[in-house]
């Protein structure tokens, strides 16, 4: 695949609630150096992946003014001379729809939405999708949608017949996302490819006041933008959505739980920490030290962590 007609935007926004206390709001996950990932940050290893499929001045970022430089530092590490043009900072956070709206009103004709806090092996067989989404992104919205490999209940899943997305399903329980896994869904990985007159019709017909100042100059009026999700927003409204299946190991480390099979020693306690710690008499239990606190938790419940204040 020649790196042409292909624009990356990388959506590295984020609270850094979902892996307290390991991130925190001035440092989302993105930006946390794992050893199993050769001691860089997801955002690097996206940044990474993104040159595998675009040039360099066809990458872009989206982000708030408070973790841009972070997004310096993190990306000069791996090309000291990357153009901070190309780091498009939000005026406030407004979720995922408007942020990609912002990247889509700088694209050119065919656009690649990336979050930036994903782990993928095998990534020679997303790469190699990507031409058969821009083809099927000249007449339909595209997603990317994920062979599951247990039935997870963190993930919203994909009801598709071949490349024809039938219905989006939101986070499912144990006994529903077995039953999913039976009937073949994918789950909904959160990678989009648009081609920029498909993705403005779509915009115009589900969210005409969004289309609106997207139309005029997006961000002197990203005030007014609802603050909607891309799925809630817009693909639950399109009937018009294909979708790409992946059969490959990927991760949004949405939880310290997912973390685990990332890591070298399977004991079953999943301790992170600098200190040395002894456990006496307790199981199946996650234990994490931060700058800002320690979680202790049942693994499997590390998730609930988000709904603290």
């Amino acid at each position: 695949m020649t790196k042409t007609e292909l624009q990356v935007f990388i959506l590295a926004g984020g609270s850094g609630k979902r892996l307290w206390p390991l991130s925190t709001e001035e440092r989302p996950k993105q930006f946390i150096r794992f050893d199993f990932l050769d001691g860089q940050s997801l955002l690097q290893k996206t940044f990474q992946r993104a040159k595998g499929i675009a040039a360099l001045k066809d990458i872009f970022f989206i982000c708030n003014s408070k973790i841009k430089p972070l997004i310096i530092k993190h990306i000069r590490e791996l090309e000291p001379n990357f153009s901070l043009d190309n780091i498009i900072v939000e005026p406030e956070a407004r979720n995922t729809l408007p942020a990609i709206s912002l990247g889509m009103s700088n694209a050119g004709e065919f656009a690649l939405i990336l979050p930036s806090d994903h782990i993928m092996n095998n990534e020679s067989e997303f790469i190699s999708s990507i031409e058969k989404a821009k083809e099927l992104a000249k007449n339909s919205l595209v997603t990317f949608g994920i062979k599951p490999d247990a039935p997870k209940t963190g993930y919203g899943y994909i009801k598709a017949n071949n490349n024809k997305v039938e219905e989006f399903k939101e986070k499912p329980d144990e006994e529903t996302a077995r039953r999913y896994l039976k009937q073949g869904y994918l789950w909904n990985s959160g990678m989009f490819l648009f081609h920029k007159h498909i993705f403005e019709k779509e915009l115009k017909e589900a969210l005409p006041g969004l289309y609106s100042l997207y139309e005029k100059d997006l961000l002197s009026a990203y005030d007014k933008t609802p603050k909607t999700s891309i799925d809630k927003g817009l693909l639950e409204k399109s009937s018009n959505i294909s979708v790409i299946p992946l059969d490959i190991e990927w991760s949004d480390l949405g939880s310290l739980d997912s973390l685990i099979p990332f890591l070298s020693k399977k004991e079953n306690n999943i301790i992170f920490s600098d200190k040395e710690v002894r456990i006496i008499g307790l199981s199946d239990i996650i234990l994490v030290e931060g700058k800002d606190g320690i979680l202790v938790c049942k693994r499997g419940r590390s998730e609930e962590v988000k709904d603290f204040d």
